[in-house]
Protein backbone atom coordinates (compact mmCIF):
# COMPACT_ATOMS: atom_id res chain seq x y z
CA UNK A 1 0.00 0.00 0.00
CA UNK A 2 1.07 3.47 -1.07
CA UNK A 3 0.56 6.81 0.31
CA UNK A 4 1.26 10.31 0.76
CA UNK A 5 1.83 12.14 3.62
CA UNK A 6 -1.51 14.90 3.05
CA UNK A 7 -3.65 11.73 3.08
CA UNK A 8 -2.82 11.31 7.31
CA UNK A 9 -1.96 14.92 8.01
CA UNK A 10 -5.04 16.53 6.80
CA UNK A 11 -8.27 17.16 8.86
CA UNK A 12 -6.53 16.86 12.10
CA UNK A 13 -8.34 19.47 15.05
CA UNK A 14 -7.63 17.76 18.02
CA UNK A 15 -4.47 16.97 20.13
CA UNK A 16 -0.68 18.07 18.84
CA UNK A 17 2.39 16.90 17.73
CA UNK A 18 5.34 16.23 19.93
CA UNK A 19 9.07 15.82 19.01
CA UNK A 20 11.96 14.47 20.87
CA UNK A 21 15.53 13.80 19.97
CA UNK A 22 16.75 9.79 20.30
CA UNK A 23 20.28 9.76 22.34
CA UNK A 24 22.46 6.71 20.86
CA UNK A 25 24.48 5.03 23.75
CA UNK A 26 26.51 1.79 23.51
CA UNK A 27 24.76 -1.84 24.00
CA UNK A 28 25.68 -3.76 26.80
CA UNK A 29 26.23 -6.76 24.55
CA UNK A 30 29.53 -4.19 22.37
CA UNK A 31 30.49 -2.93 25.89
CA UNK A 32 31.60 -6.08 27.36
CA UNK A 33 32.75 -7.62 24.27
CA UNK A 34 35.11 -4.32 24.41
CA UNK A 35 36.04 -4.65 27.64
CA UNK A 36 36.52 -8.46 27.88
CA UNK A 37 33.70 -9.34 29.90
CA UNK A 38 31.40 -11.02 27.68
CA UNK A 39 32.42 -14.39 27.91
CA UNK A 40 31.47 -14.84 31.39
CA UNK A 41 28.28 -12.39 31.02
CA UNK A 42 26.84 -14.88 28.20
CA UNK A 43 27.84 -18.22 29.41
CA UNK A 44 25.73 -16.60 32.79
CA UNK A 45 22.91 -15.46 30.52
CA UNK A 46 22.44 -18.53 28.93
CA UNK A 47 22.39 -20.49 32.21
CA UNK A 48 19.56 -18.10 33.48
CA UNK A 49 17.47 -19.17 30.45
CA UNK A 50 17.64 -22.61 31.20
CA UNK A 51 16.77 -21.85 34.66
CA UNK A 52 13.91 -19.68 33.71
CA UNK A 53 12.62 -22.10 30.99
CA UNK A 54 12.75 -24.84 33.58
CA UNK A 55 11.04 -22.76 36.83
CA UNK A 56 9.46 -19.84 35.38
CA UNK A 57 8.06 -19.76 32.16
CA UNK A 58 8.04 -23.13 30.90
CA UNK A 59 9.34 -21.68 27.44
CA UNK A 60 11.47 -18.21 27.45
CA UNK A 61 11.50 -16.90 23.38
CA UNK A 62 15.26 -16.10 23.07
CA UNK A 63 13.70 -13.12 20.66
CA UNK A 64 11.98 -10.66 23.30
CA UNK A 65 13.14 -8.17 25.53
CA UNK A 66 16.88 -8.68 24.83
CA UNK A 67 17.87 -4.82 26.55
CA UNK A 68 21.65 -6.63 26.07
CA UNK A 69 21.68 -4.75 22.96
CA UNK A 70 19.40 -1.54 23.46
CA UNK A 71 21.67 1.88 22.38
CA UNK A 72 18.28 4.07 21.86
CA UNK A 73 17.57 6.22 24.86
CA UNK A 74 15.32 9.39 25.95
CA UNK A 75 14.89 11.30 29.18
CA UNK A 76 11.88 11.25 30.88
CA UNK A 77 10.37 12.78 34.24
CA UNK A 78 7.75 11.47 36.59
CA UNK A 79 5.58 12.81 39.54
CA UNK A 80 5.45 16.72 40.60
CA UNK A 81 7.76 18.27 40.99
CA UNK A 82 9.67 16.20 37.95
CA UNK A 83 12.30 13.29 39.31
CA UNK A 84 14.48 12.87 35.90
CA UNK A 85 14.93 9.30 34.70
CA UNK A 86 16.94 7.73 31.75
CA UNK A 87 14.52 5.27 29.44
CA UNK A 88 15.46 2.99 26.76
CA UNK A 89 13.03 3.20 23.76
CA UNK A 90 11.20 0.04 23.00
CA UNK A 91 8.56 -1.27 20.64
CA UNK A 92 9.26 -4.81 21.45
CA UNK A 93 7.31 -4.36 24.57
CA UNK A 94 4.79 -1.95 26.05
CA UNK A 95 5.49 -1.39 29.63
CA UNK A 96 7.12 1.87 31.16
CA UNK A 97 9.20 0.79 34.85
CA UNK A 98 11.88 2.88 36.79
CA UNK A 99 13.96 1.87 39.43
CA UNK A 100 12.40 3.06 42.78
CA UNK A 101 14.00 3.79 45.86
CA UNK A 102 13.33 0.83 47.83
CA UNK A 103 15.51 -0.88 44.74
CA UNK A 104 18.28 -2.85 46.24
CA UNK A 105 16.17 -3.73 49.47
CA UNK A 106 14.18 -6.71 47.95
CA UNK A 107 15.30 -10.05 49.48
CA UNK A 108 16.86 -11.98 46.30
CA UNK A 109 16.11 -15.67 45.65
CA UNK A 110 19.14 -16.22 43.05
CA UNK A 111 19.15 -19.46 40.69
CA UNK A 112 19.84 -23.10 42.46
CA UNK A 113 22.77 -23.75 40.03
CA UNK A 114 24.64 -20.48 41.79
CA UNK A 115 24.10 -21.62 44.71
CA UNK A 116 24.39 -26.00 44.95
CA UNK A 117 27.39 -26.12 42.26
CA UNK A 118 30.39 -23.56 43.15
CA UNK A 119 31.86 -24.39 39.79
CA UNK A 120 29.18 -21.70 38.10
CA UNK A 121 30.79 -19.66 40.47
CA UNK A 122 34.29 -20.55 39.59
CA UNK A 123 33.79 -20.32 35.65
CA UNK A 124 32.36 -17.00 36.45
CA UNK A 125 28.91 -18.28 34.94
CA UNK A 126 27.28 -16.65 38.11
CA UNK A 127 28.19 -13.13 39.16
CA UNK A 128 29.41 -12.19 43.00
CA UNK A 129 26.20 -10.99 43.79
CA UNK A 130 24.92 -15.07 43.40
CA UNK A 131 27.94 -16.45 45.23
CA UNK A 132 28.32 -17.41 48.59
CA UNK A 133 25.70 -16.26 51.34
CA UNK A 134 22.36 -15.31 51.09
CA UNK A 135 23.02 -11.74 52.78
CA UNK A 136 25.97 -11.45 50.31
CA UNK A 137 23.58 -11.84 47.95
CA UNK A 138 22.11 -9.65 48.96
CA UNK A 139 24.42 -6.88 49.10
CA UNK A 140 25.68 -7.53 45.73
CA UNK A 141 22.29 -7.33 44.14
CA UNK A 142 22.08 -3.50 45.61
CA UNK A 143 25.26 -2.73 44.00
CA UNK A 144 23.24 -2.49 40.37
CA UNK A 145 20.44 -0.19 42.37
CA UNK A 146 23.22 2.20 43.91
CA UNK A 147 23.89 3.77 40.25
CA UNK A 148 20.28 4.30 39.12
CA UNK A 149 18.33 7.26 39.46
CA UNK A 150 15.70 6.17 41.59
CA UNK A 151 12.06 7.13 42.14
CA UNK A 152 10.99 8.71 45.28
CA UNK A 153 7.23 8.74 45.47
CA UNK A 154 7.04 10.51 49.32
CA UNK A 155 8.95 13.72 47.21
CA UNK A 156 5.98 13.70 44.65
CA UNK A 157 2.41 15.58 45.34
CA UNK A 158 0.63 13.91 42.03
CA UNK A 159 1.71 10.30 43.03
CA UNK A 160 -0.76 7.49 43.52
CA UNK A 161 -0.51 4.15 45.38
CA UNK A 162 -1.48 1.34 43.74
CA UNK A 163 -0.52 -1.42 45.49
CA UNK A 164 -0.07 -4.02 43.08
CA UNK A 165 2.99 -6.18 42.41
CA UNK A 166 4.95 -6.50 38.90
CA UNK A 167 7.41 -9.21 37.89
CA UNK A 168 8.50 -9.36 33.83
CA UNK A 169 11.07 -11.57 32.69
CA UNK A 170 13.51 -11.62 30.86
CA UNK A 171 16.49 -14.36 29.34
CA UNK A 172 18.91 -12.51 31.73
CA UNK A 173 16.97 -12.09 34.41
CA UNK A 174 14.30 -10.49 36.35
CA UNK A 175 12.43 -7.36 37.12
CA UNK A 176 9.93 -6.84 39.99
CA UNK A 177 8.41 -4.05 42.16
CA UNK A 178 5.07 -2.62 42.63
CA UNK A 179 2.54 -0.19 40.48
CA UNK A 180 2.31 3.20 41.13
CA UNK A 181 0.45 6.47 39.61
CA UNK A 182 2.06 9.44 38.73
CA UNK A 183 2.42 12.31 36.11
CA UNK A 184 4.78 11.10 32.75
CA UNK A 185 6.50 13.77 30.58
CA UNK A 186 8.64 12.69 28.02
CA UNK A 187 11.29 15.73 27.72
CA UNK A 188 10.84 17.13 24.06
CA UNK A 189 12.68 19.50 21.69
CA UNK A 190 12.32 23.21 22.07
CA UNK A 191 11.35 23.28 25.79
CA UNK A 192 7.94 20.98 25.11
CA UNK A 193 6.79 18.20 26.48
CA UNK A 194 4.38 15.13 26.51
CA UNK A 195 2.73 15.39 29.68
CA UNK A 196 0.10 12.42 30.45
CA UNK A 197 -1.07 12.53 34.30
CA UNK A 198 -2.20 9.86 36.05
CA UNK A 199 0.07 7.32 34.06
CA UNK A 200 0.46 3.64 35.36
CA UNK A 201 4.06 3.17 35.96
CA UNK A 202 6.01 0.33 37.54
CA UNK A 203 8.81 0.71 40.72
CA UNK A 204 11.15 -1.91 40.46
CA UNK A 205 12.90 -2.86 43.38
CA UNK A 206 14.79 -5.62 42.07
CA UNK A 207 17.13 -5.44 38.35
CA UNK A 208 19.36 -7.90 36.32
CA UNK A 209 22.66 -7.32 36.33
CA UNK A 210 22.62 -6.70 32.83
CA UNK A 211 21.74 -3.31 33.84
CA UNK A 212 24.68 -2.86 35.94
CA UNK A 213 26.28 -2.10 32.76
CA UNK A 214 23.67 0.25 30.93
CA UNK A 215 22.99 3.79 31.18
CA UNK A 216 19.19 3.47 31.42
CA UNK A 217 17.25 3.74 34.84
CA UNK A 218 14.17 1.83 32.97
CA UNK A 219 12.22 1.27 29.75
CA UNK A 220 9.71 3.17 27.77
CA UNK A 221 7.37 0.67 25.86
CA UNK A 222 6.32 1.39 22.40
CA UNK A 223 4.42 -1.89 21.22
CA UNK A 224 0.24 -2.28 21.84
CA UNK A 225 -1.49 -3.39 24.88
CA UNK A 226 -1.95 -6.77 24.44
CA UNK A 227 1.82 -7.04 25.62
CA UNK A 228 1.77 -5.29 28.42
CA UNK A 229 1.66 -6.90 31.85
CA UNK A 230 -0.86 -6.64 34.36
CA UNK A 231 -2.71 -5.62 31.53
CA UNK A 232 -1.67 -1.64 32.17
CA UNK A 233 -2.42 0.92 29.42
CA UNK A 234 1.10 1.56 27.72
CA UNK A 235 1.42 5.72 28.35
CA UNK A 236 1.61 6.19 24.16
CA UNK A 237 -1.91 4.41 23.94
CA UNK A 238 -3.53 6.46 27.01
CA UNK A 239 -2.16 9.55 24.87
CA UNK A 240 -3.95 8.52 22.18
CA UNK A 241 -6.81 7.62 23.89
CA UNK A 242 -6.80 10.84 25.75
CA UNK A 243 -6.90 12.76 22.18
CA UNK A 244 -3.67 14.37 23.25
CA UNK A 245 -1.93 13.38 20.18
CA UNK A 246 -3.37 14.61 16.85
CA UNK A 247 -3.22 11.14 15.07
CA UNK A 248 -2.72 7.23 16.61
CA UNK A 249 0.51 7.47 14.93
CA UNK A 250 4.08 7.66 16.07
CA UNK A 251 7.16 8.00 13.14
CA UNK A 252 10.68 6.80 14.45
CA UNK A 253 13.53 8.25 12.54
CA UNK A 254 17.54 7.76 13.22
CA UNK A 255 20.22 9.53 11.69
CA UNK A 256 23.25 8.58 13.50
CA UNK A 257 25.73 5.98 15.06
CA UNK A 258 26.97 5.08 18.17
CA UNK A 259 29.89 7.83 19.54
CA UNK A 260 28.58 10.67 16.94
CA UNK A 261 26.54 12.24 19.13
CA UNK A 262 23.78 12.01 16.57
CA UNK A 263 20.25 9.61 17.22
CA UNK A 264 17.58 10.98 15.41
CA UNK A 265 13.87 11.69 16.50
CA UNK A 266 10.42 10.20 17.30
CA UNK A 267 7.69 12.42 16.30
CA UNK A 268 4.08 11.10 17.87
CA UNK A 269 0.57 12.35 16.79
CA UNK A 270 1.93 12.70 12.97
CA UNK A 271 4.00 11.42 10.05
CA UNK A 272 7.75 13.21 10.57
CA UNK A 273 7.70 15.27 7.54
CA UNK A 274 10.64 17.37 8.20
CA UNK A 275 12.91 14.10 8.07
CA UNK A 276 10.88 11.45 5.93
CA UNK A 277 10.07 11.18 2.56
CA UNK A 278 6.39 11.46 1.26
CA UNK A 279 6.21 8.01 -0.44
CA UNK A 280 5.14 5.08 2.12
CA UNK A 281 4.81 1.46 1.96
CA UNK A 282 2.40 0.66 4.02
CA UNK A 283 2.36 -3.20 5.57
CA UNK A 284 -0.41 -4.78 7.76
CA UNK A 285 0.38 -5.57 11.48
CA UNK A 286 -0.15 -9.56 12.00
CA UNK A 287 -0.18 -9.64 15.33
CA UNK A 288 -1.11 -6.56 17.11
CA UNK A 289 1.73 -6.97 20.61
CA UNK A 290 4.47 -6.40 18.61
CA UNK A 291 5.04 -4.67 15.84
CA UNK A 292 4.90 -7.95 13.51
CA UNK A 293 4.27 -8.67 9.39
CA UNK A 294 4.75 -10.53 6.57
CA UNK A 295 7.89 -10.69 4.80
CA UNK A 296 8.11 -12.00 1.46
CA UNK A 297 11.77 -13.14 0.76
CA UNK A 298 15.32 -11.77 1.85
CA UNK A 299 18.28 -11.92 -0.95
CA UNK A 300 21.70 -10.11 -1.48
CA UNK A 301 23.36 -9.47 -4.71
CA UNK A 302 24.34 -13.62 -5.20
CA UNK A 303 20.82 -14.01 -5.03
CA UNK A 304 18.03 -15.01 -2.51
CA UNK A 305 18.36 -16.53 0.84
CA UNK A 306 14.61 -17.24 1.27
CA UNK A 307 11.90 -16.93 -0.94
CA UNK A 308 9.32 -18.36 1.47
CA UNK A 309 7.15 -15.83 3.05
CA UNK A 310 8.16 -15.59 7.06
CA UNK A 311 7.29 -13.20 9.77
CA UNK A 312 9.28 -10.52 10.96
CA UNK A 313 8.97 -8.19 13.54
CA UNK A 314 10.35 -4.69 13.95
CA UNK A 315 12.33 -3.33 17.26
CA UNK A 316 13.86 -0.44 17.85
CA UNK A 317 15.44 -2.48 21.32
CA UNK A 318 18.13 -4.09 18.82
CA UNK A 319 21.35 -2.59 17.10
CA UNK A 320 21.27 -5.69 15.06
CA UNK A 321 19.26 -7.73 12.24
CA UNK A 322 18.55 -10.99 13.31
CA UNK A 323 17.50 -14.18 11.72
CA UNK A 324 17.08 -17.96 12.02
CA UNK A 325 20.94 -19.12 11.62
CA UNK A 326 20.23 -21.02 8.34
CA UNK A 327 19.43 -17.73 7.08
CA UNK A 328 21.75 -15.76 8.79
CA UNK A 329 24.94 -17.95 8.01
CA UNK A 330 23.35 -17.98 4.03
CA UNK A 331 23.69 -14.22 4.23
CA UNK A 332 26.96 -14.06 6.00
CA UNK A 333 28.53 -16.44 3.62
CA UNK A 334 27.34 -14.45 1.14
CA UNK A 335 28.71 -11.40 1.87
CA UNK A 336 32.06 -13.00 2.71
CA UNK A 337 31.72 -13.01 6.28
CA UNK A 338 33.10 -15.99 8.84
CA UNK A 339 31.43 -16.40 12.31
CA UNK A 340 33.38 -16.03 15.60
CA UNK A 341 32.07 -18.17 18.00
CA UNK A 342 34.09 -16.29 21.16
CA UNK A 343 32.50 -12.90 20.27
CA UNK A 344 29.28 -14.26 18.65
CA UNK A 345 29.99 -12.19 15.31
CA UNK A 346 29.75 -12.14 11.66
CA UNK A 347 33.54 -11.12 11.11
CA UNK A 348 34.59 -9.11 7.82
CA UNK A 349 37.62 -7.56 6.61
CA UNK A 350 37.14 -3.68 7.25
CA UNK A 351 37.92 -3.23 3.86
CA UNK A 352 35.63 -5.29 2.06
CA UNK A 353 32.68 -3.58 -0.15
CA UNK A 354 29.86 -5.29 1.37
CA UNK A 355 26.75 -5.54 -0.98
CA UNK A 356 23.27 -4.64 -0.44
CA UNK A 357 20.94 -7.35 1.86
CA UNK A 358 17.81 -6.71 0.37
CA UNK A 359 14.80 -7.28 2.09
CA UNK A 360 11.10 -7.60 0.46
CA UNK A 361 8.05 -6.79 2.31
CA UNK A 362 4.31 -6.29 0.31
CA UNK A 363 6.18 -6.54 -3.07
CA UNK A 364 8.78 -3.61 -2.10
CA UNK A 365 11.95 -3.99 -2.23
CA UNK A 366 13.97 -2.31 0.59
CA UNK A 367 17.44 -2.57 0.46
CA UNK A 368 19.65 -2.25 4.11
CA UNK A 369 23.39 -0.63 2.83
CA UNK A 370 26.84 -1.67 3.54
CA UNK A 371 27.16 1.31 6.05
CA UNK A 372 24.61 0.25 8.01
CA UNK A 373 25.06 -3.42 7.91
CA UNK A 374 28.48 -3.77 8.84
CA UNK A 375 29.82 -1.38 12.36
CA UNK A 376 33.85 -1.79 13.62
CA UNK A 377 34.86 -2.89 16.87
CA UNK A 378 38.20 -1.94 17.70
CA UNK A 379 40.52 -4.10 15.66
CA UNK A 380 37.63 -5.81 13.88
CA UNK A 381 34.78 -5.22 11.51
CA UNK A 382 31.39 -7.51 11.86
CA UNK A 383 28.13 -7.79 10.19
CA UNK A 384 25.01 -6.12 12.14
CA UNK A 385 23.77 -9.19 12.11
CA UNK A 386 22.44 -12.29 14.61
CA UNK A 387 21.17 -15.93 14.70
CA UNK A 388 18.62 -16.91 17.07
CA UNK A 389 16.47 -19.49 17.51
CA UNK A 390 12.97 -18.58 16.59
CA UNK A 391 11.35 -21.60 18.67
CA UNK A 392 8.20 -20.37 20.16
CA UNK A 393 9.16 -16.81 18.96
CA UNK A 394 6.40 -16.76 16.19
CA UNK A 395 8.95 -14.40 13.86
CA UNK A 396 11.69 -15.44 12.22
CA UNK A 397 13.62 -12.49 11.73
CA UNK A 398 13.85 -9.19 14.01
CA UNK A 399 14.76 -5.96 12.09
CA UNK A 400 16.23 -3.46 14.54
CA UNK A 401 17.88 -0.23 13.91
CA UNK A 402 20.18 -1.14 11.24
CA UNK A 403 16.96 -1.62 8.76
CA UNK A 404 15.88 1.54 10.88
CA UNK A 405 18.28 3.33 9.92
CA UNK A 406 17.95 2.93 6.27
CA UNK A 407 14.14 3.63 6.26
CA UNK A 408 11.82 6.44 8.36
CA UNK A 409 9.29 3.70 10.26
CA UNK A 410 5.57 5.16 10.76
CA UNK A 411 4.06 3.48 13.57
CA UNK A 412 0.37 3.82 12.64
CA UNK A 413 -1.58 1.77 15.85
CA UNK A 414 -4.98 3.22 14.63
CA UNK A 415 -4.40 1.04 11.36
CA UNK A 416 -2.67 -1.58 13.06
CA UNK A 417 0.10 -1.14 10.26
CA UNK A 418 3.62 -0.28 9.56
CA UNK A 419 5.10 2.18 6.68
CA UNK A 420 8.65 2.77 6.01
CA UNK A 421 9.97 5.87 3.90
CA UNK A 422 13.32 6.60 2.55
CA UNK A 423 14.77 9.47 5.05
CA UNK A 424 15.15 12.83 3.09
CA UNK A 425 19.16 13.01 4.04
CA UNK A 426 19.71 9.63 1.88
CA UNK A 427 17.89 11.05 -0.85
Amino acid sequence: MKFLIFVICCGLVAGDVFKHDINLVESVRNRLIRTGQWDAHKTKSDLMRIEAKHQILGSVPETINDYESSILTTNITLGTPPQNFVAFLDTGSSNLWVADKTCGQKIVSCPDFCIDQPEYCKSGACSSTCCGSRANINAGKKKVCDIKNKFDSSKSTSYVKNGRGFSIYYSYGQVEGFLGQDTLAIAGNKGKSLSITNTVFAQANLLPDVFLNSPADGILGLAFASLAEDNIVPPILDAIKRKLLDAPVFTVYLNGYVGTGKGGVITYGAIDTDNCGSDINYVGITIPAWFQFNLDSVSTSLGSVTNVKTQATSDTGRDYIAGTQAFTDSIAKSLGATYDPKTQFYQIDCKKAVSDVIFTIAGNKYPVKAVNMVSKHGSFCALNLRSFDANGAGHSWVLGTPFMRQYCHIHDLGNRRLGFATPKSQK
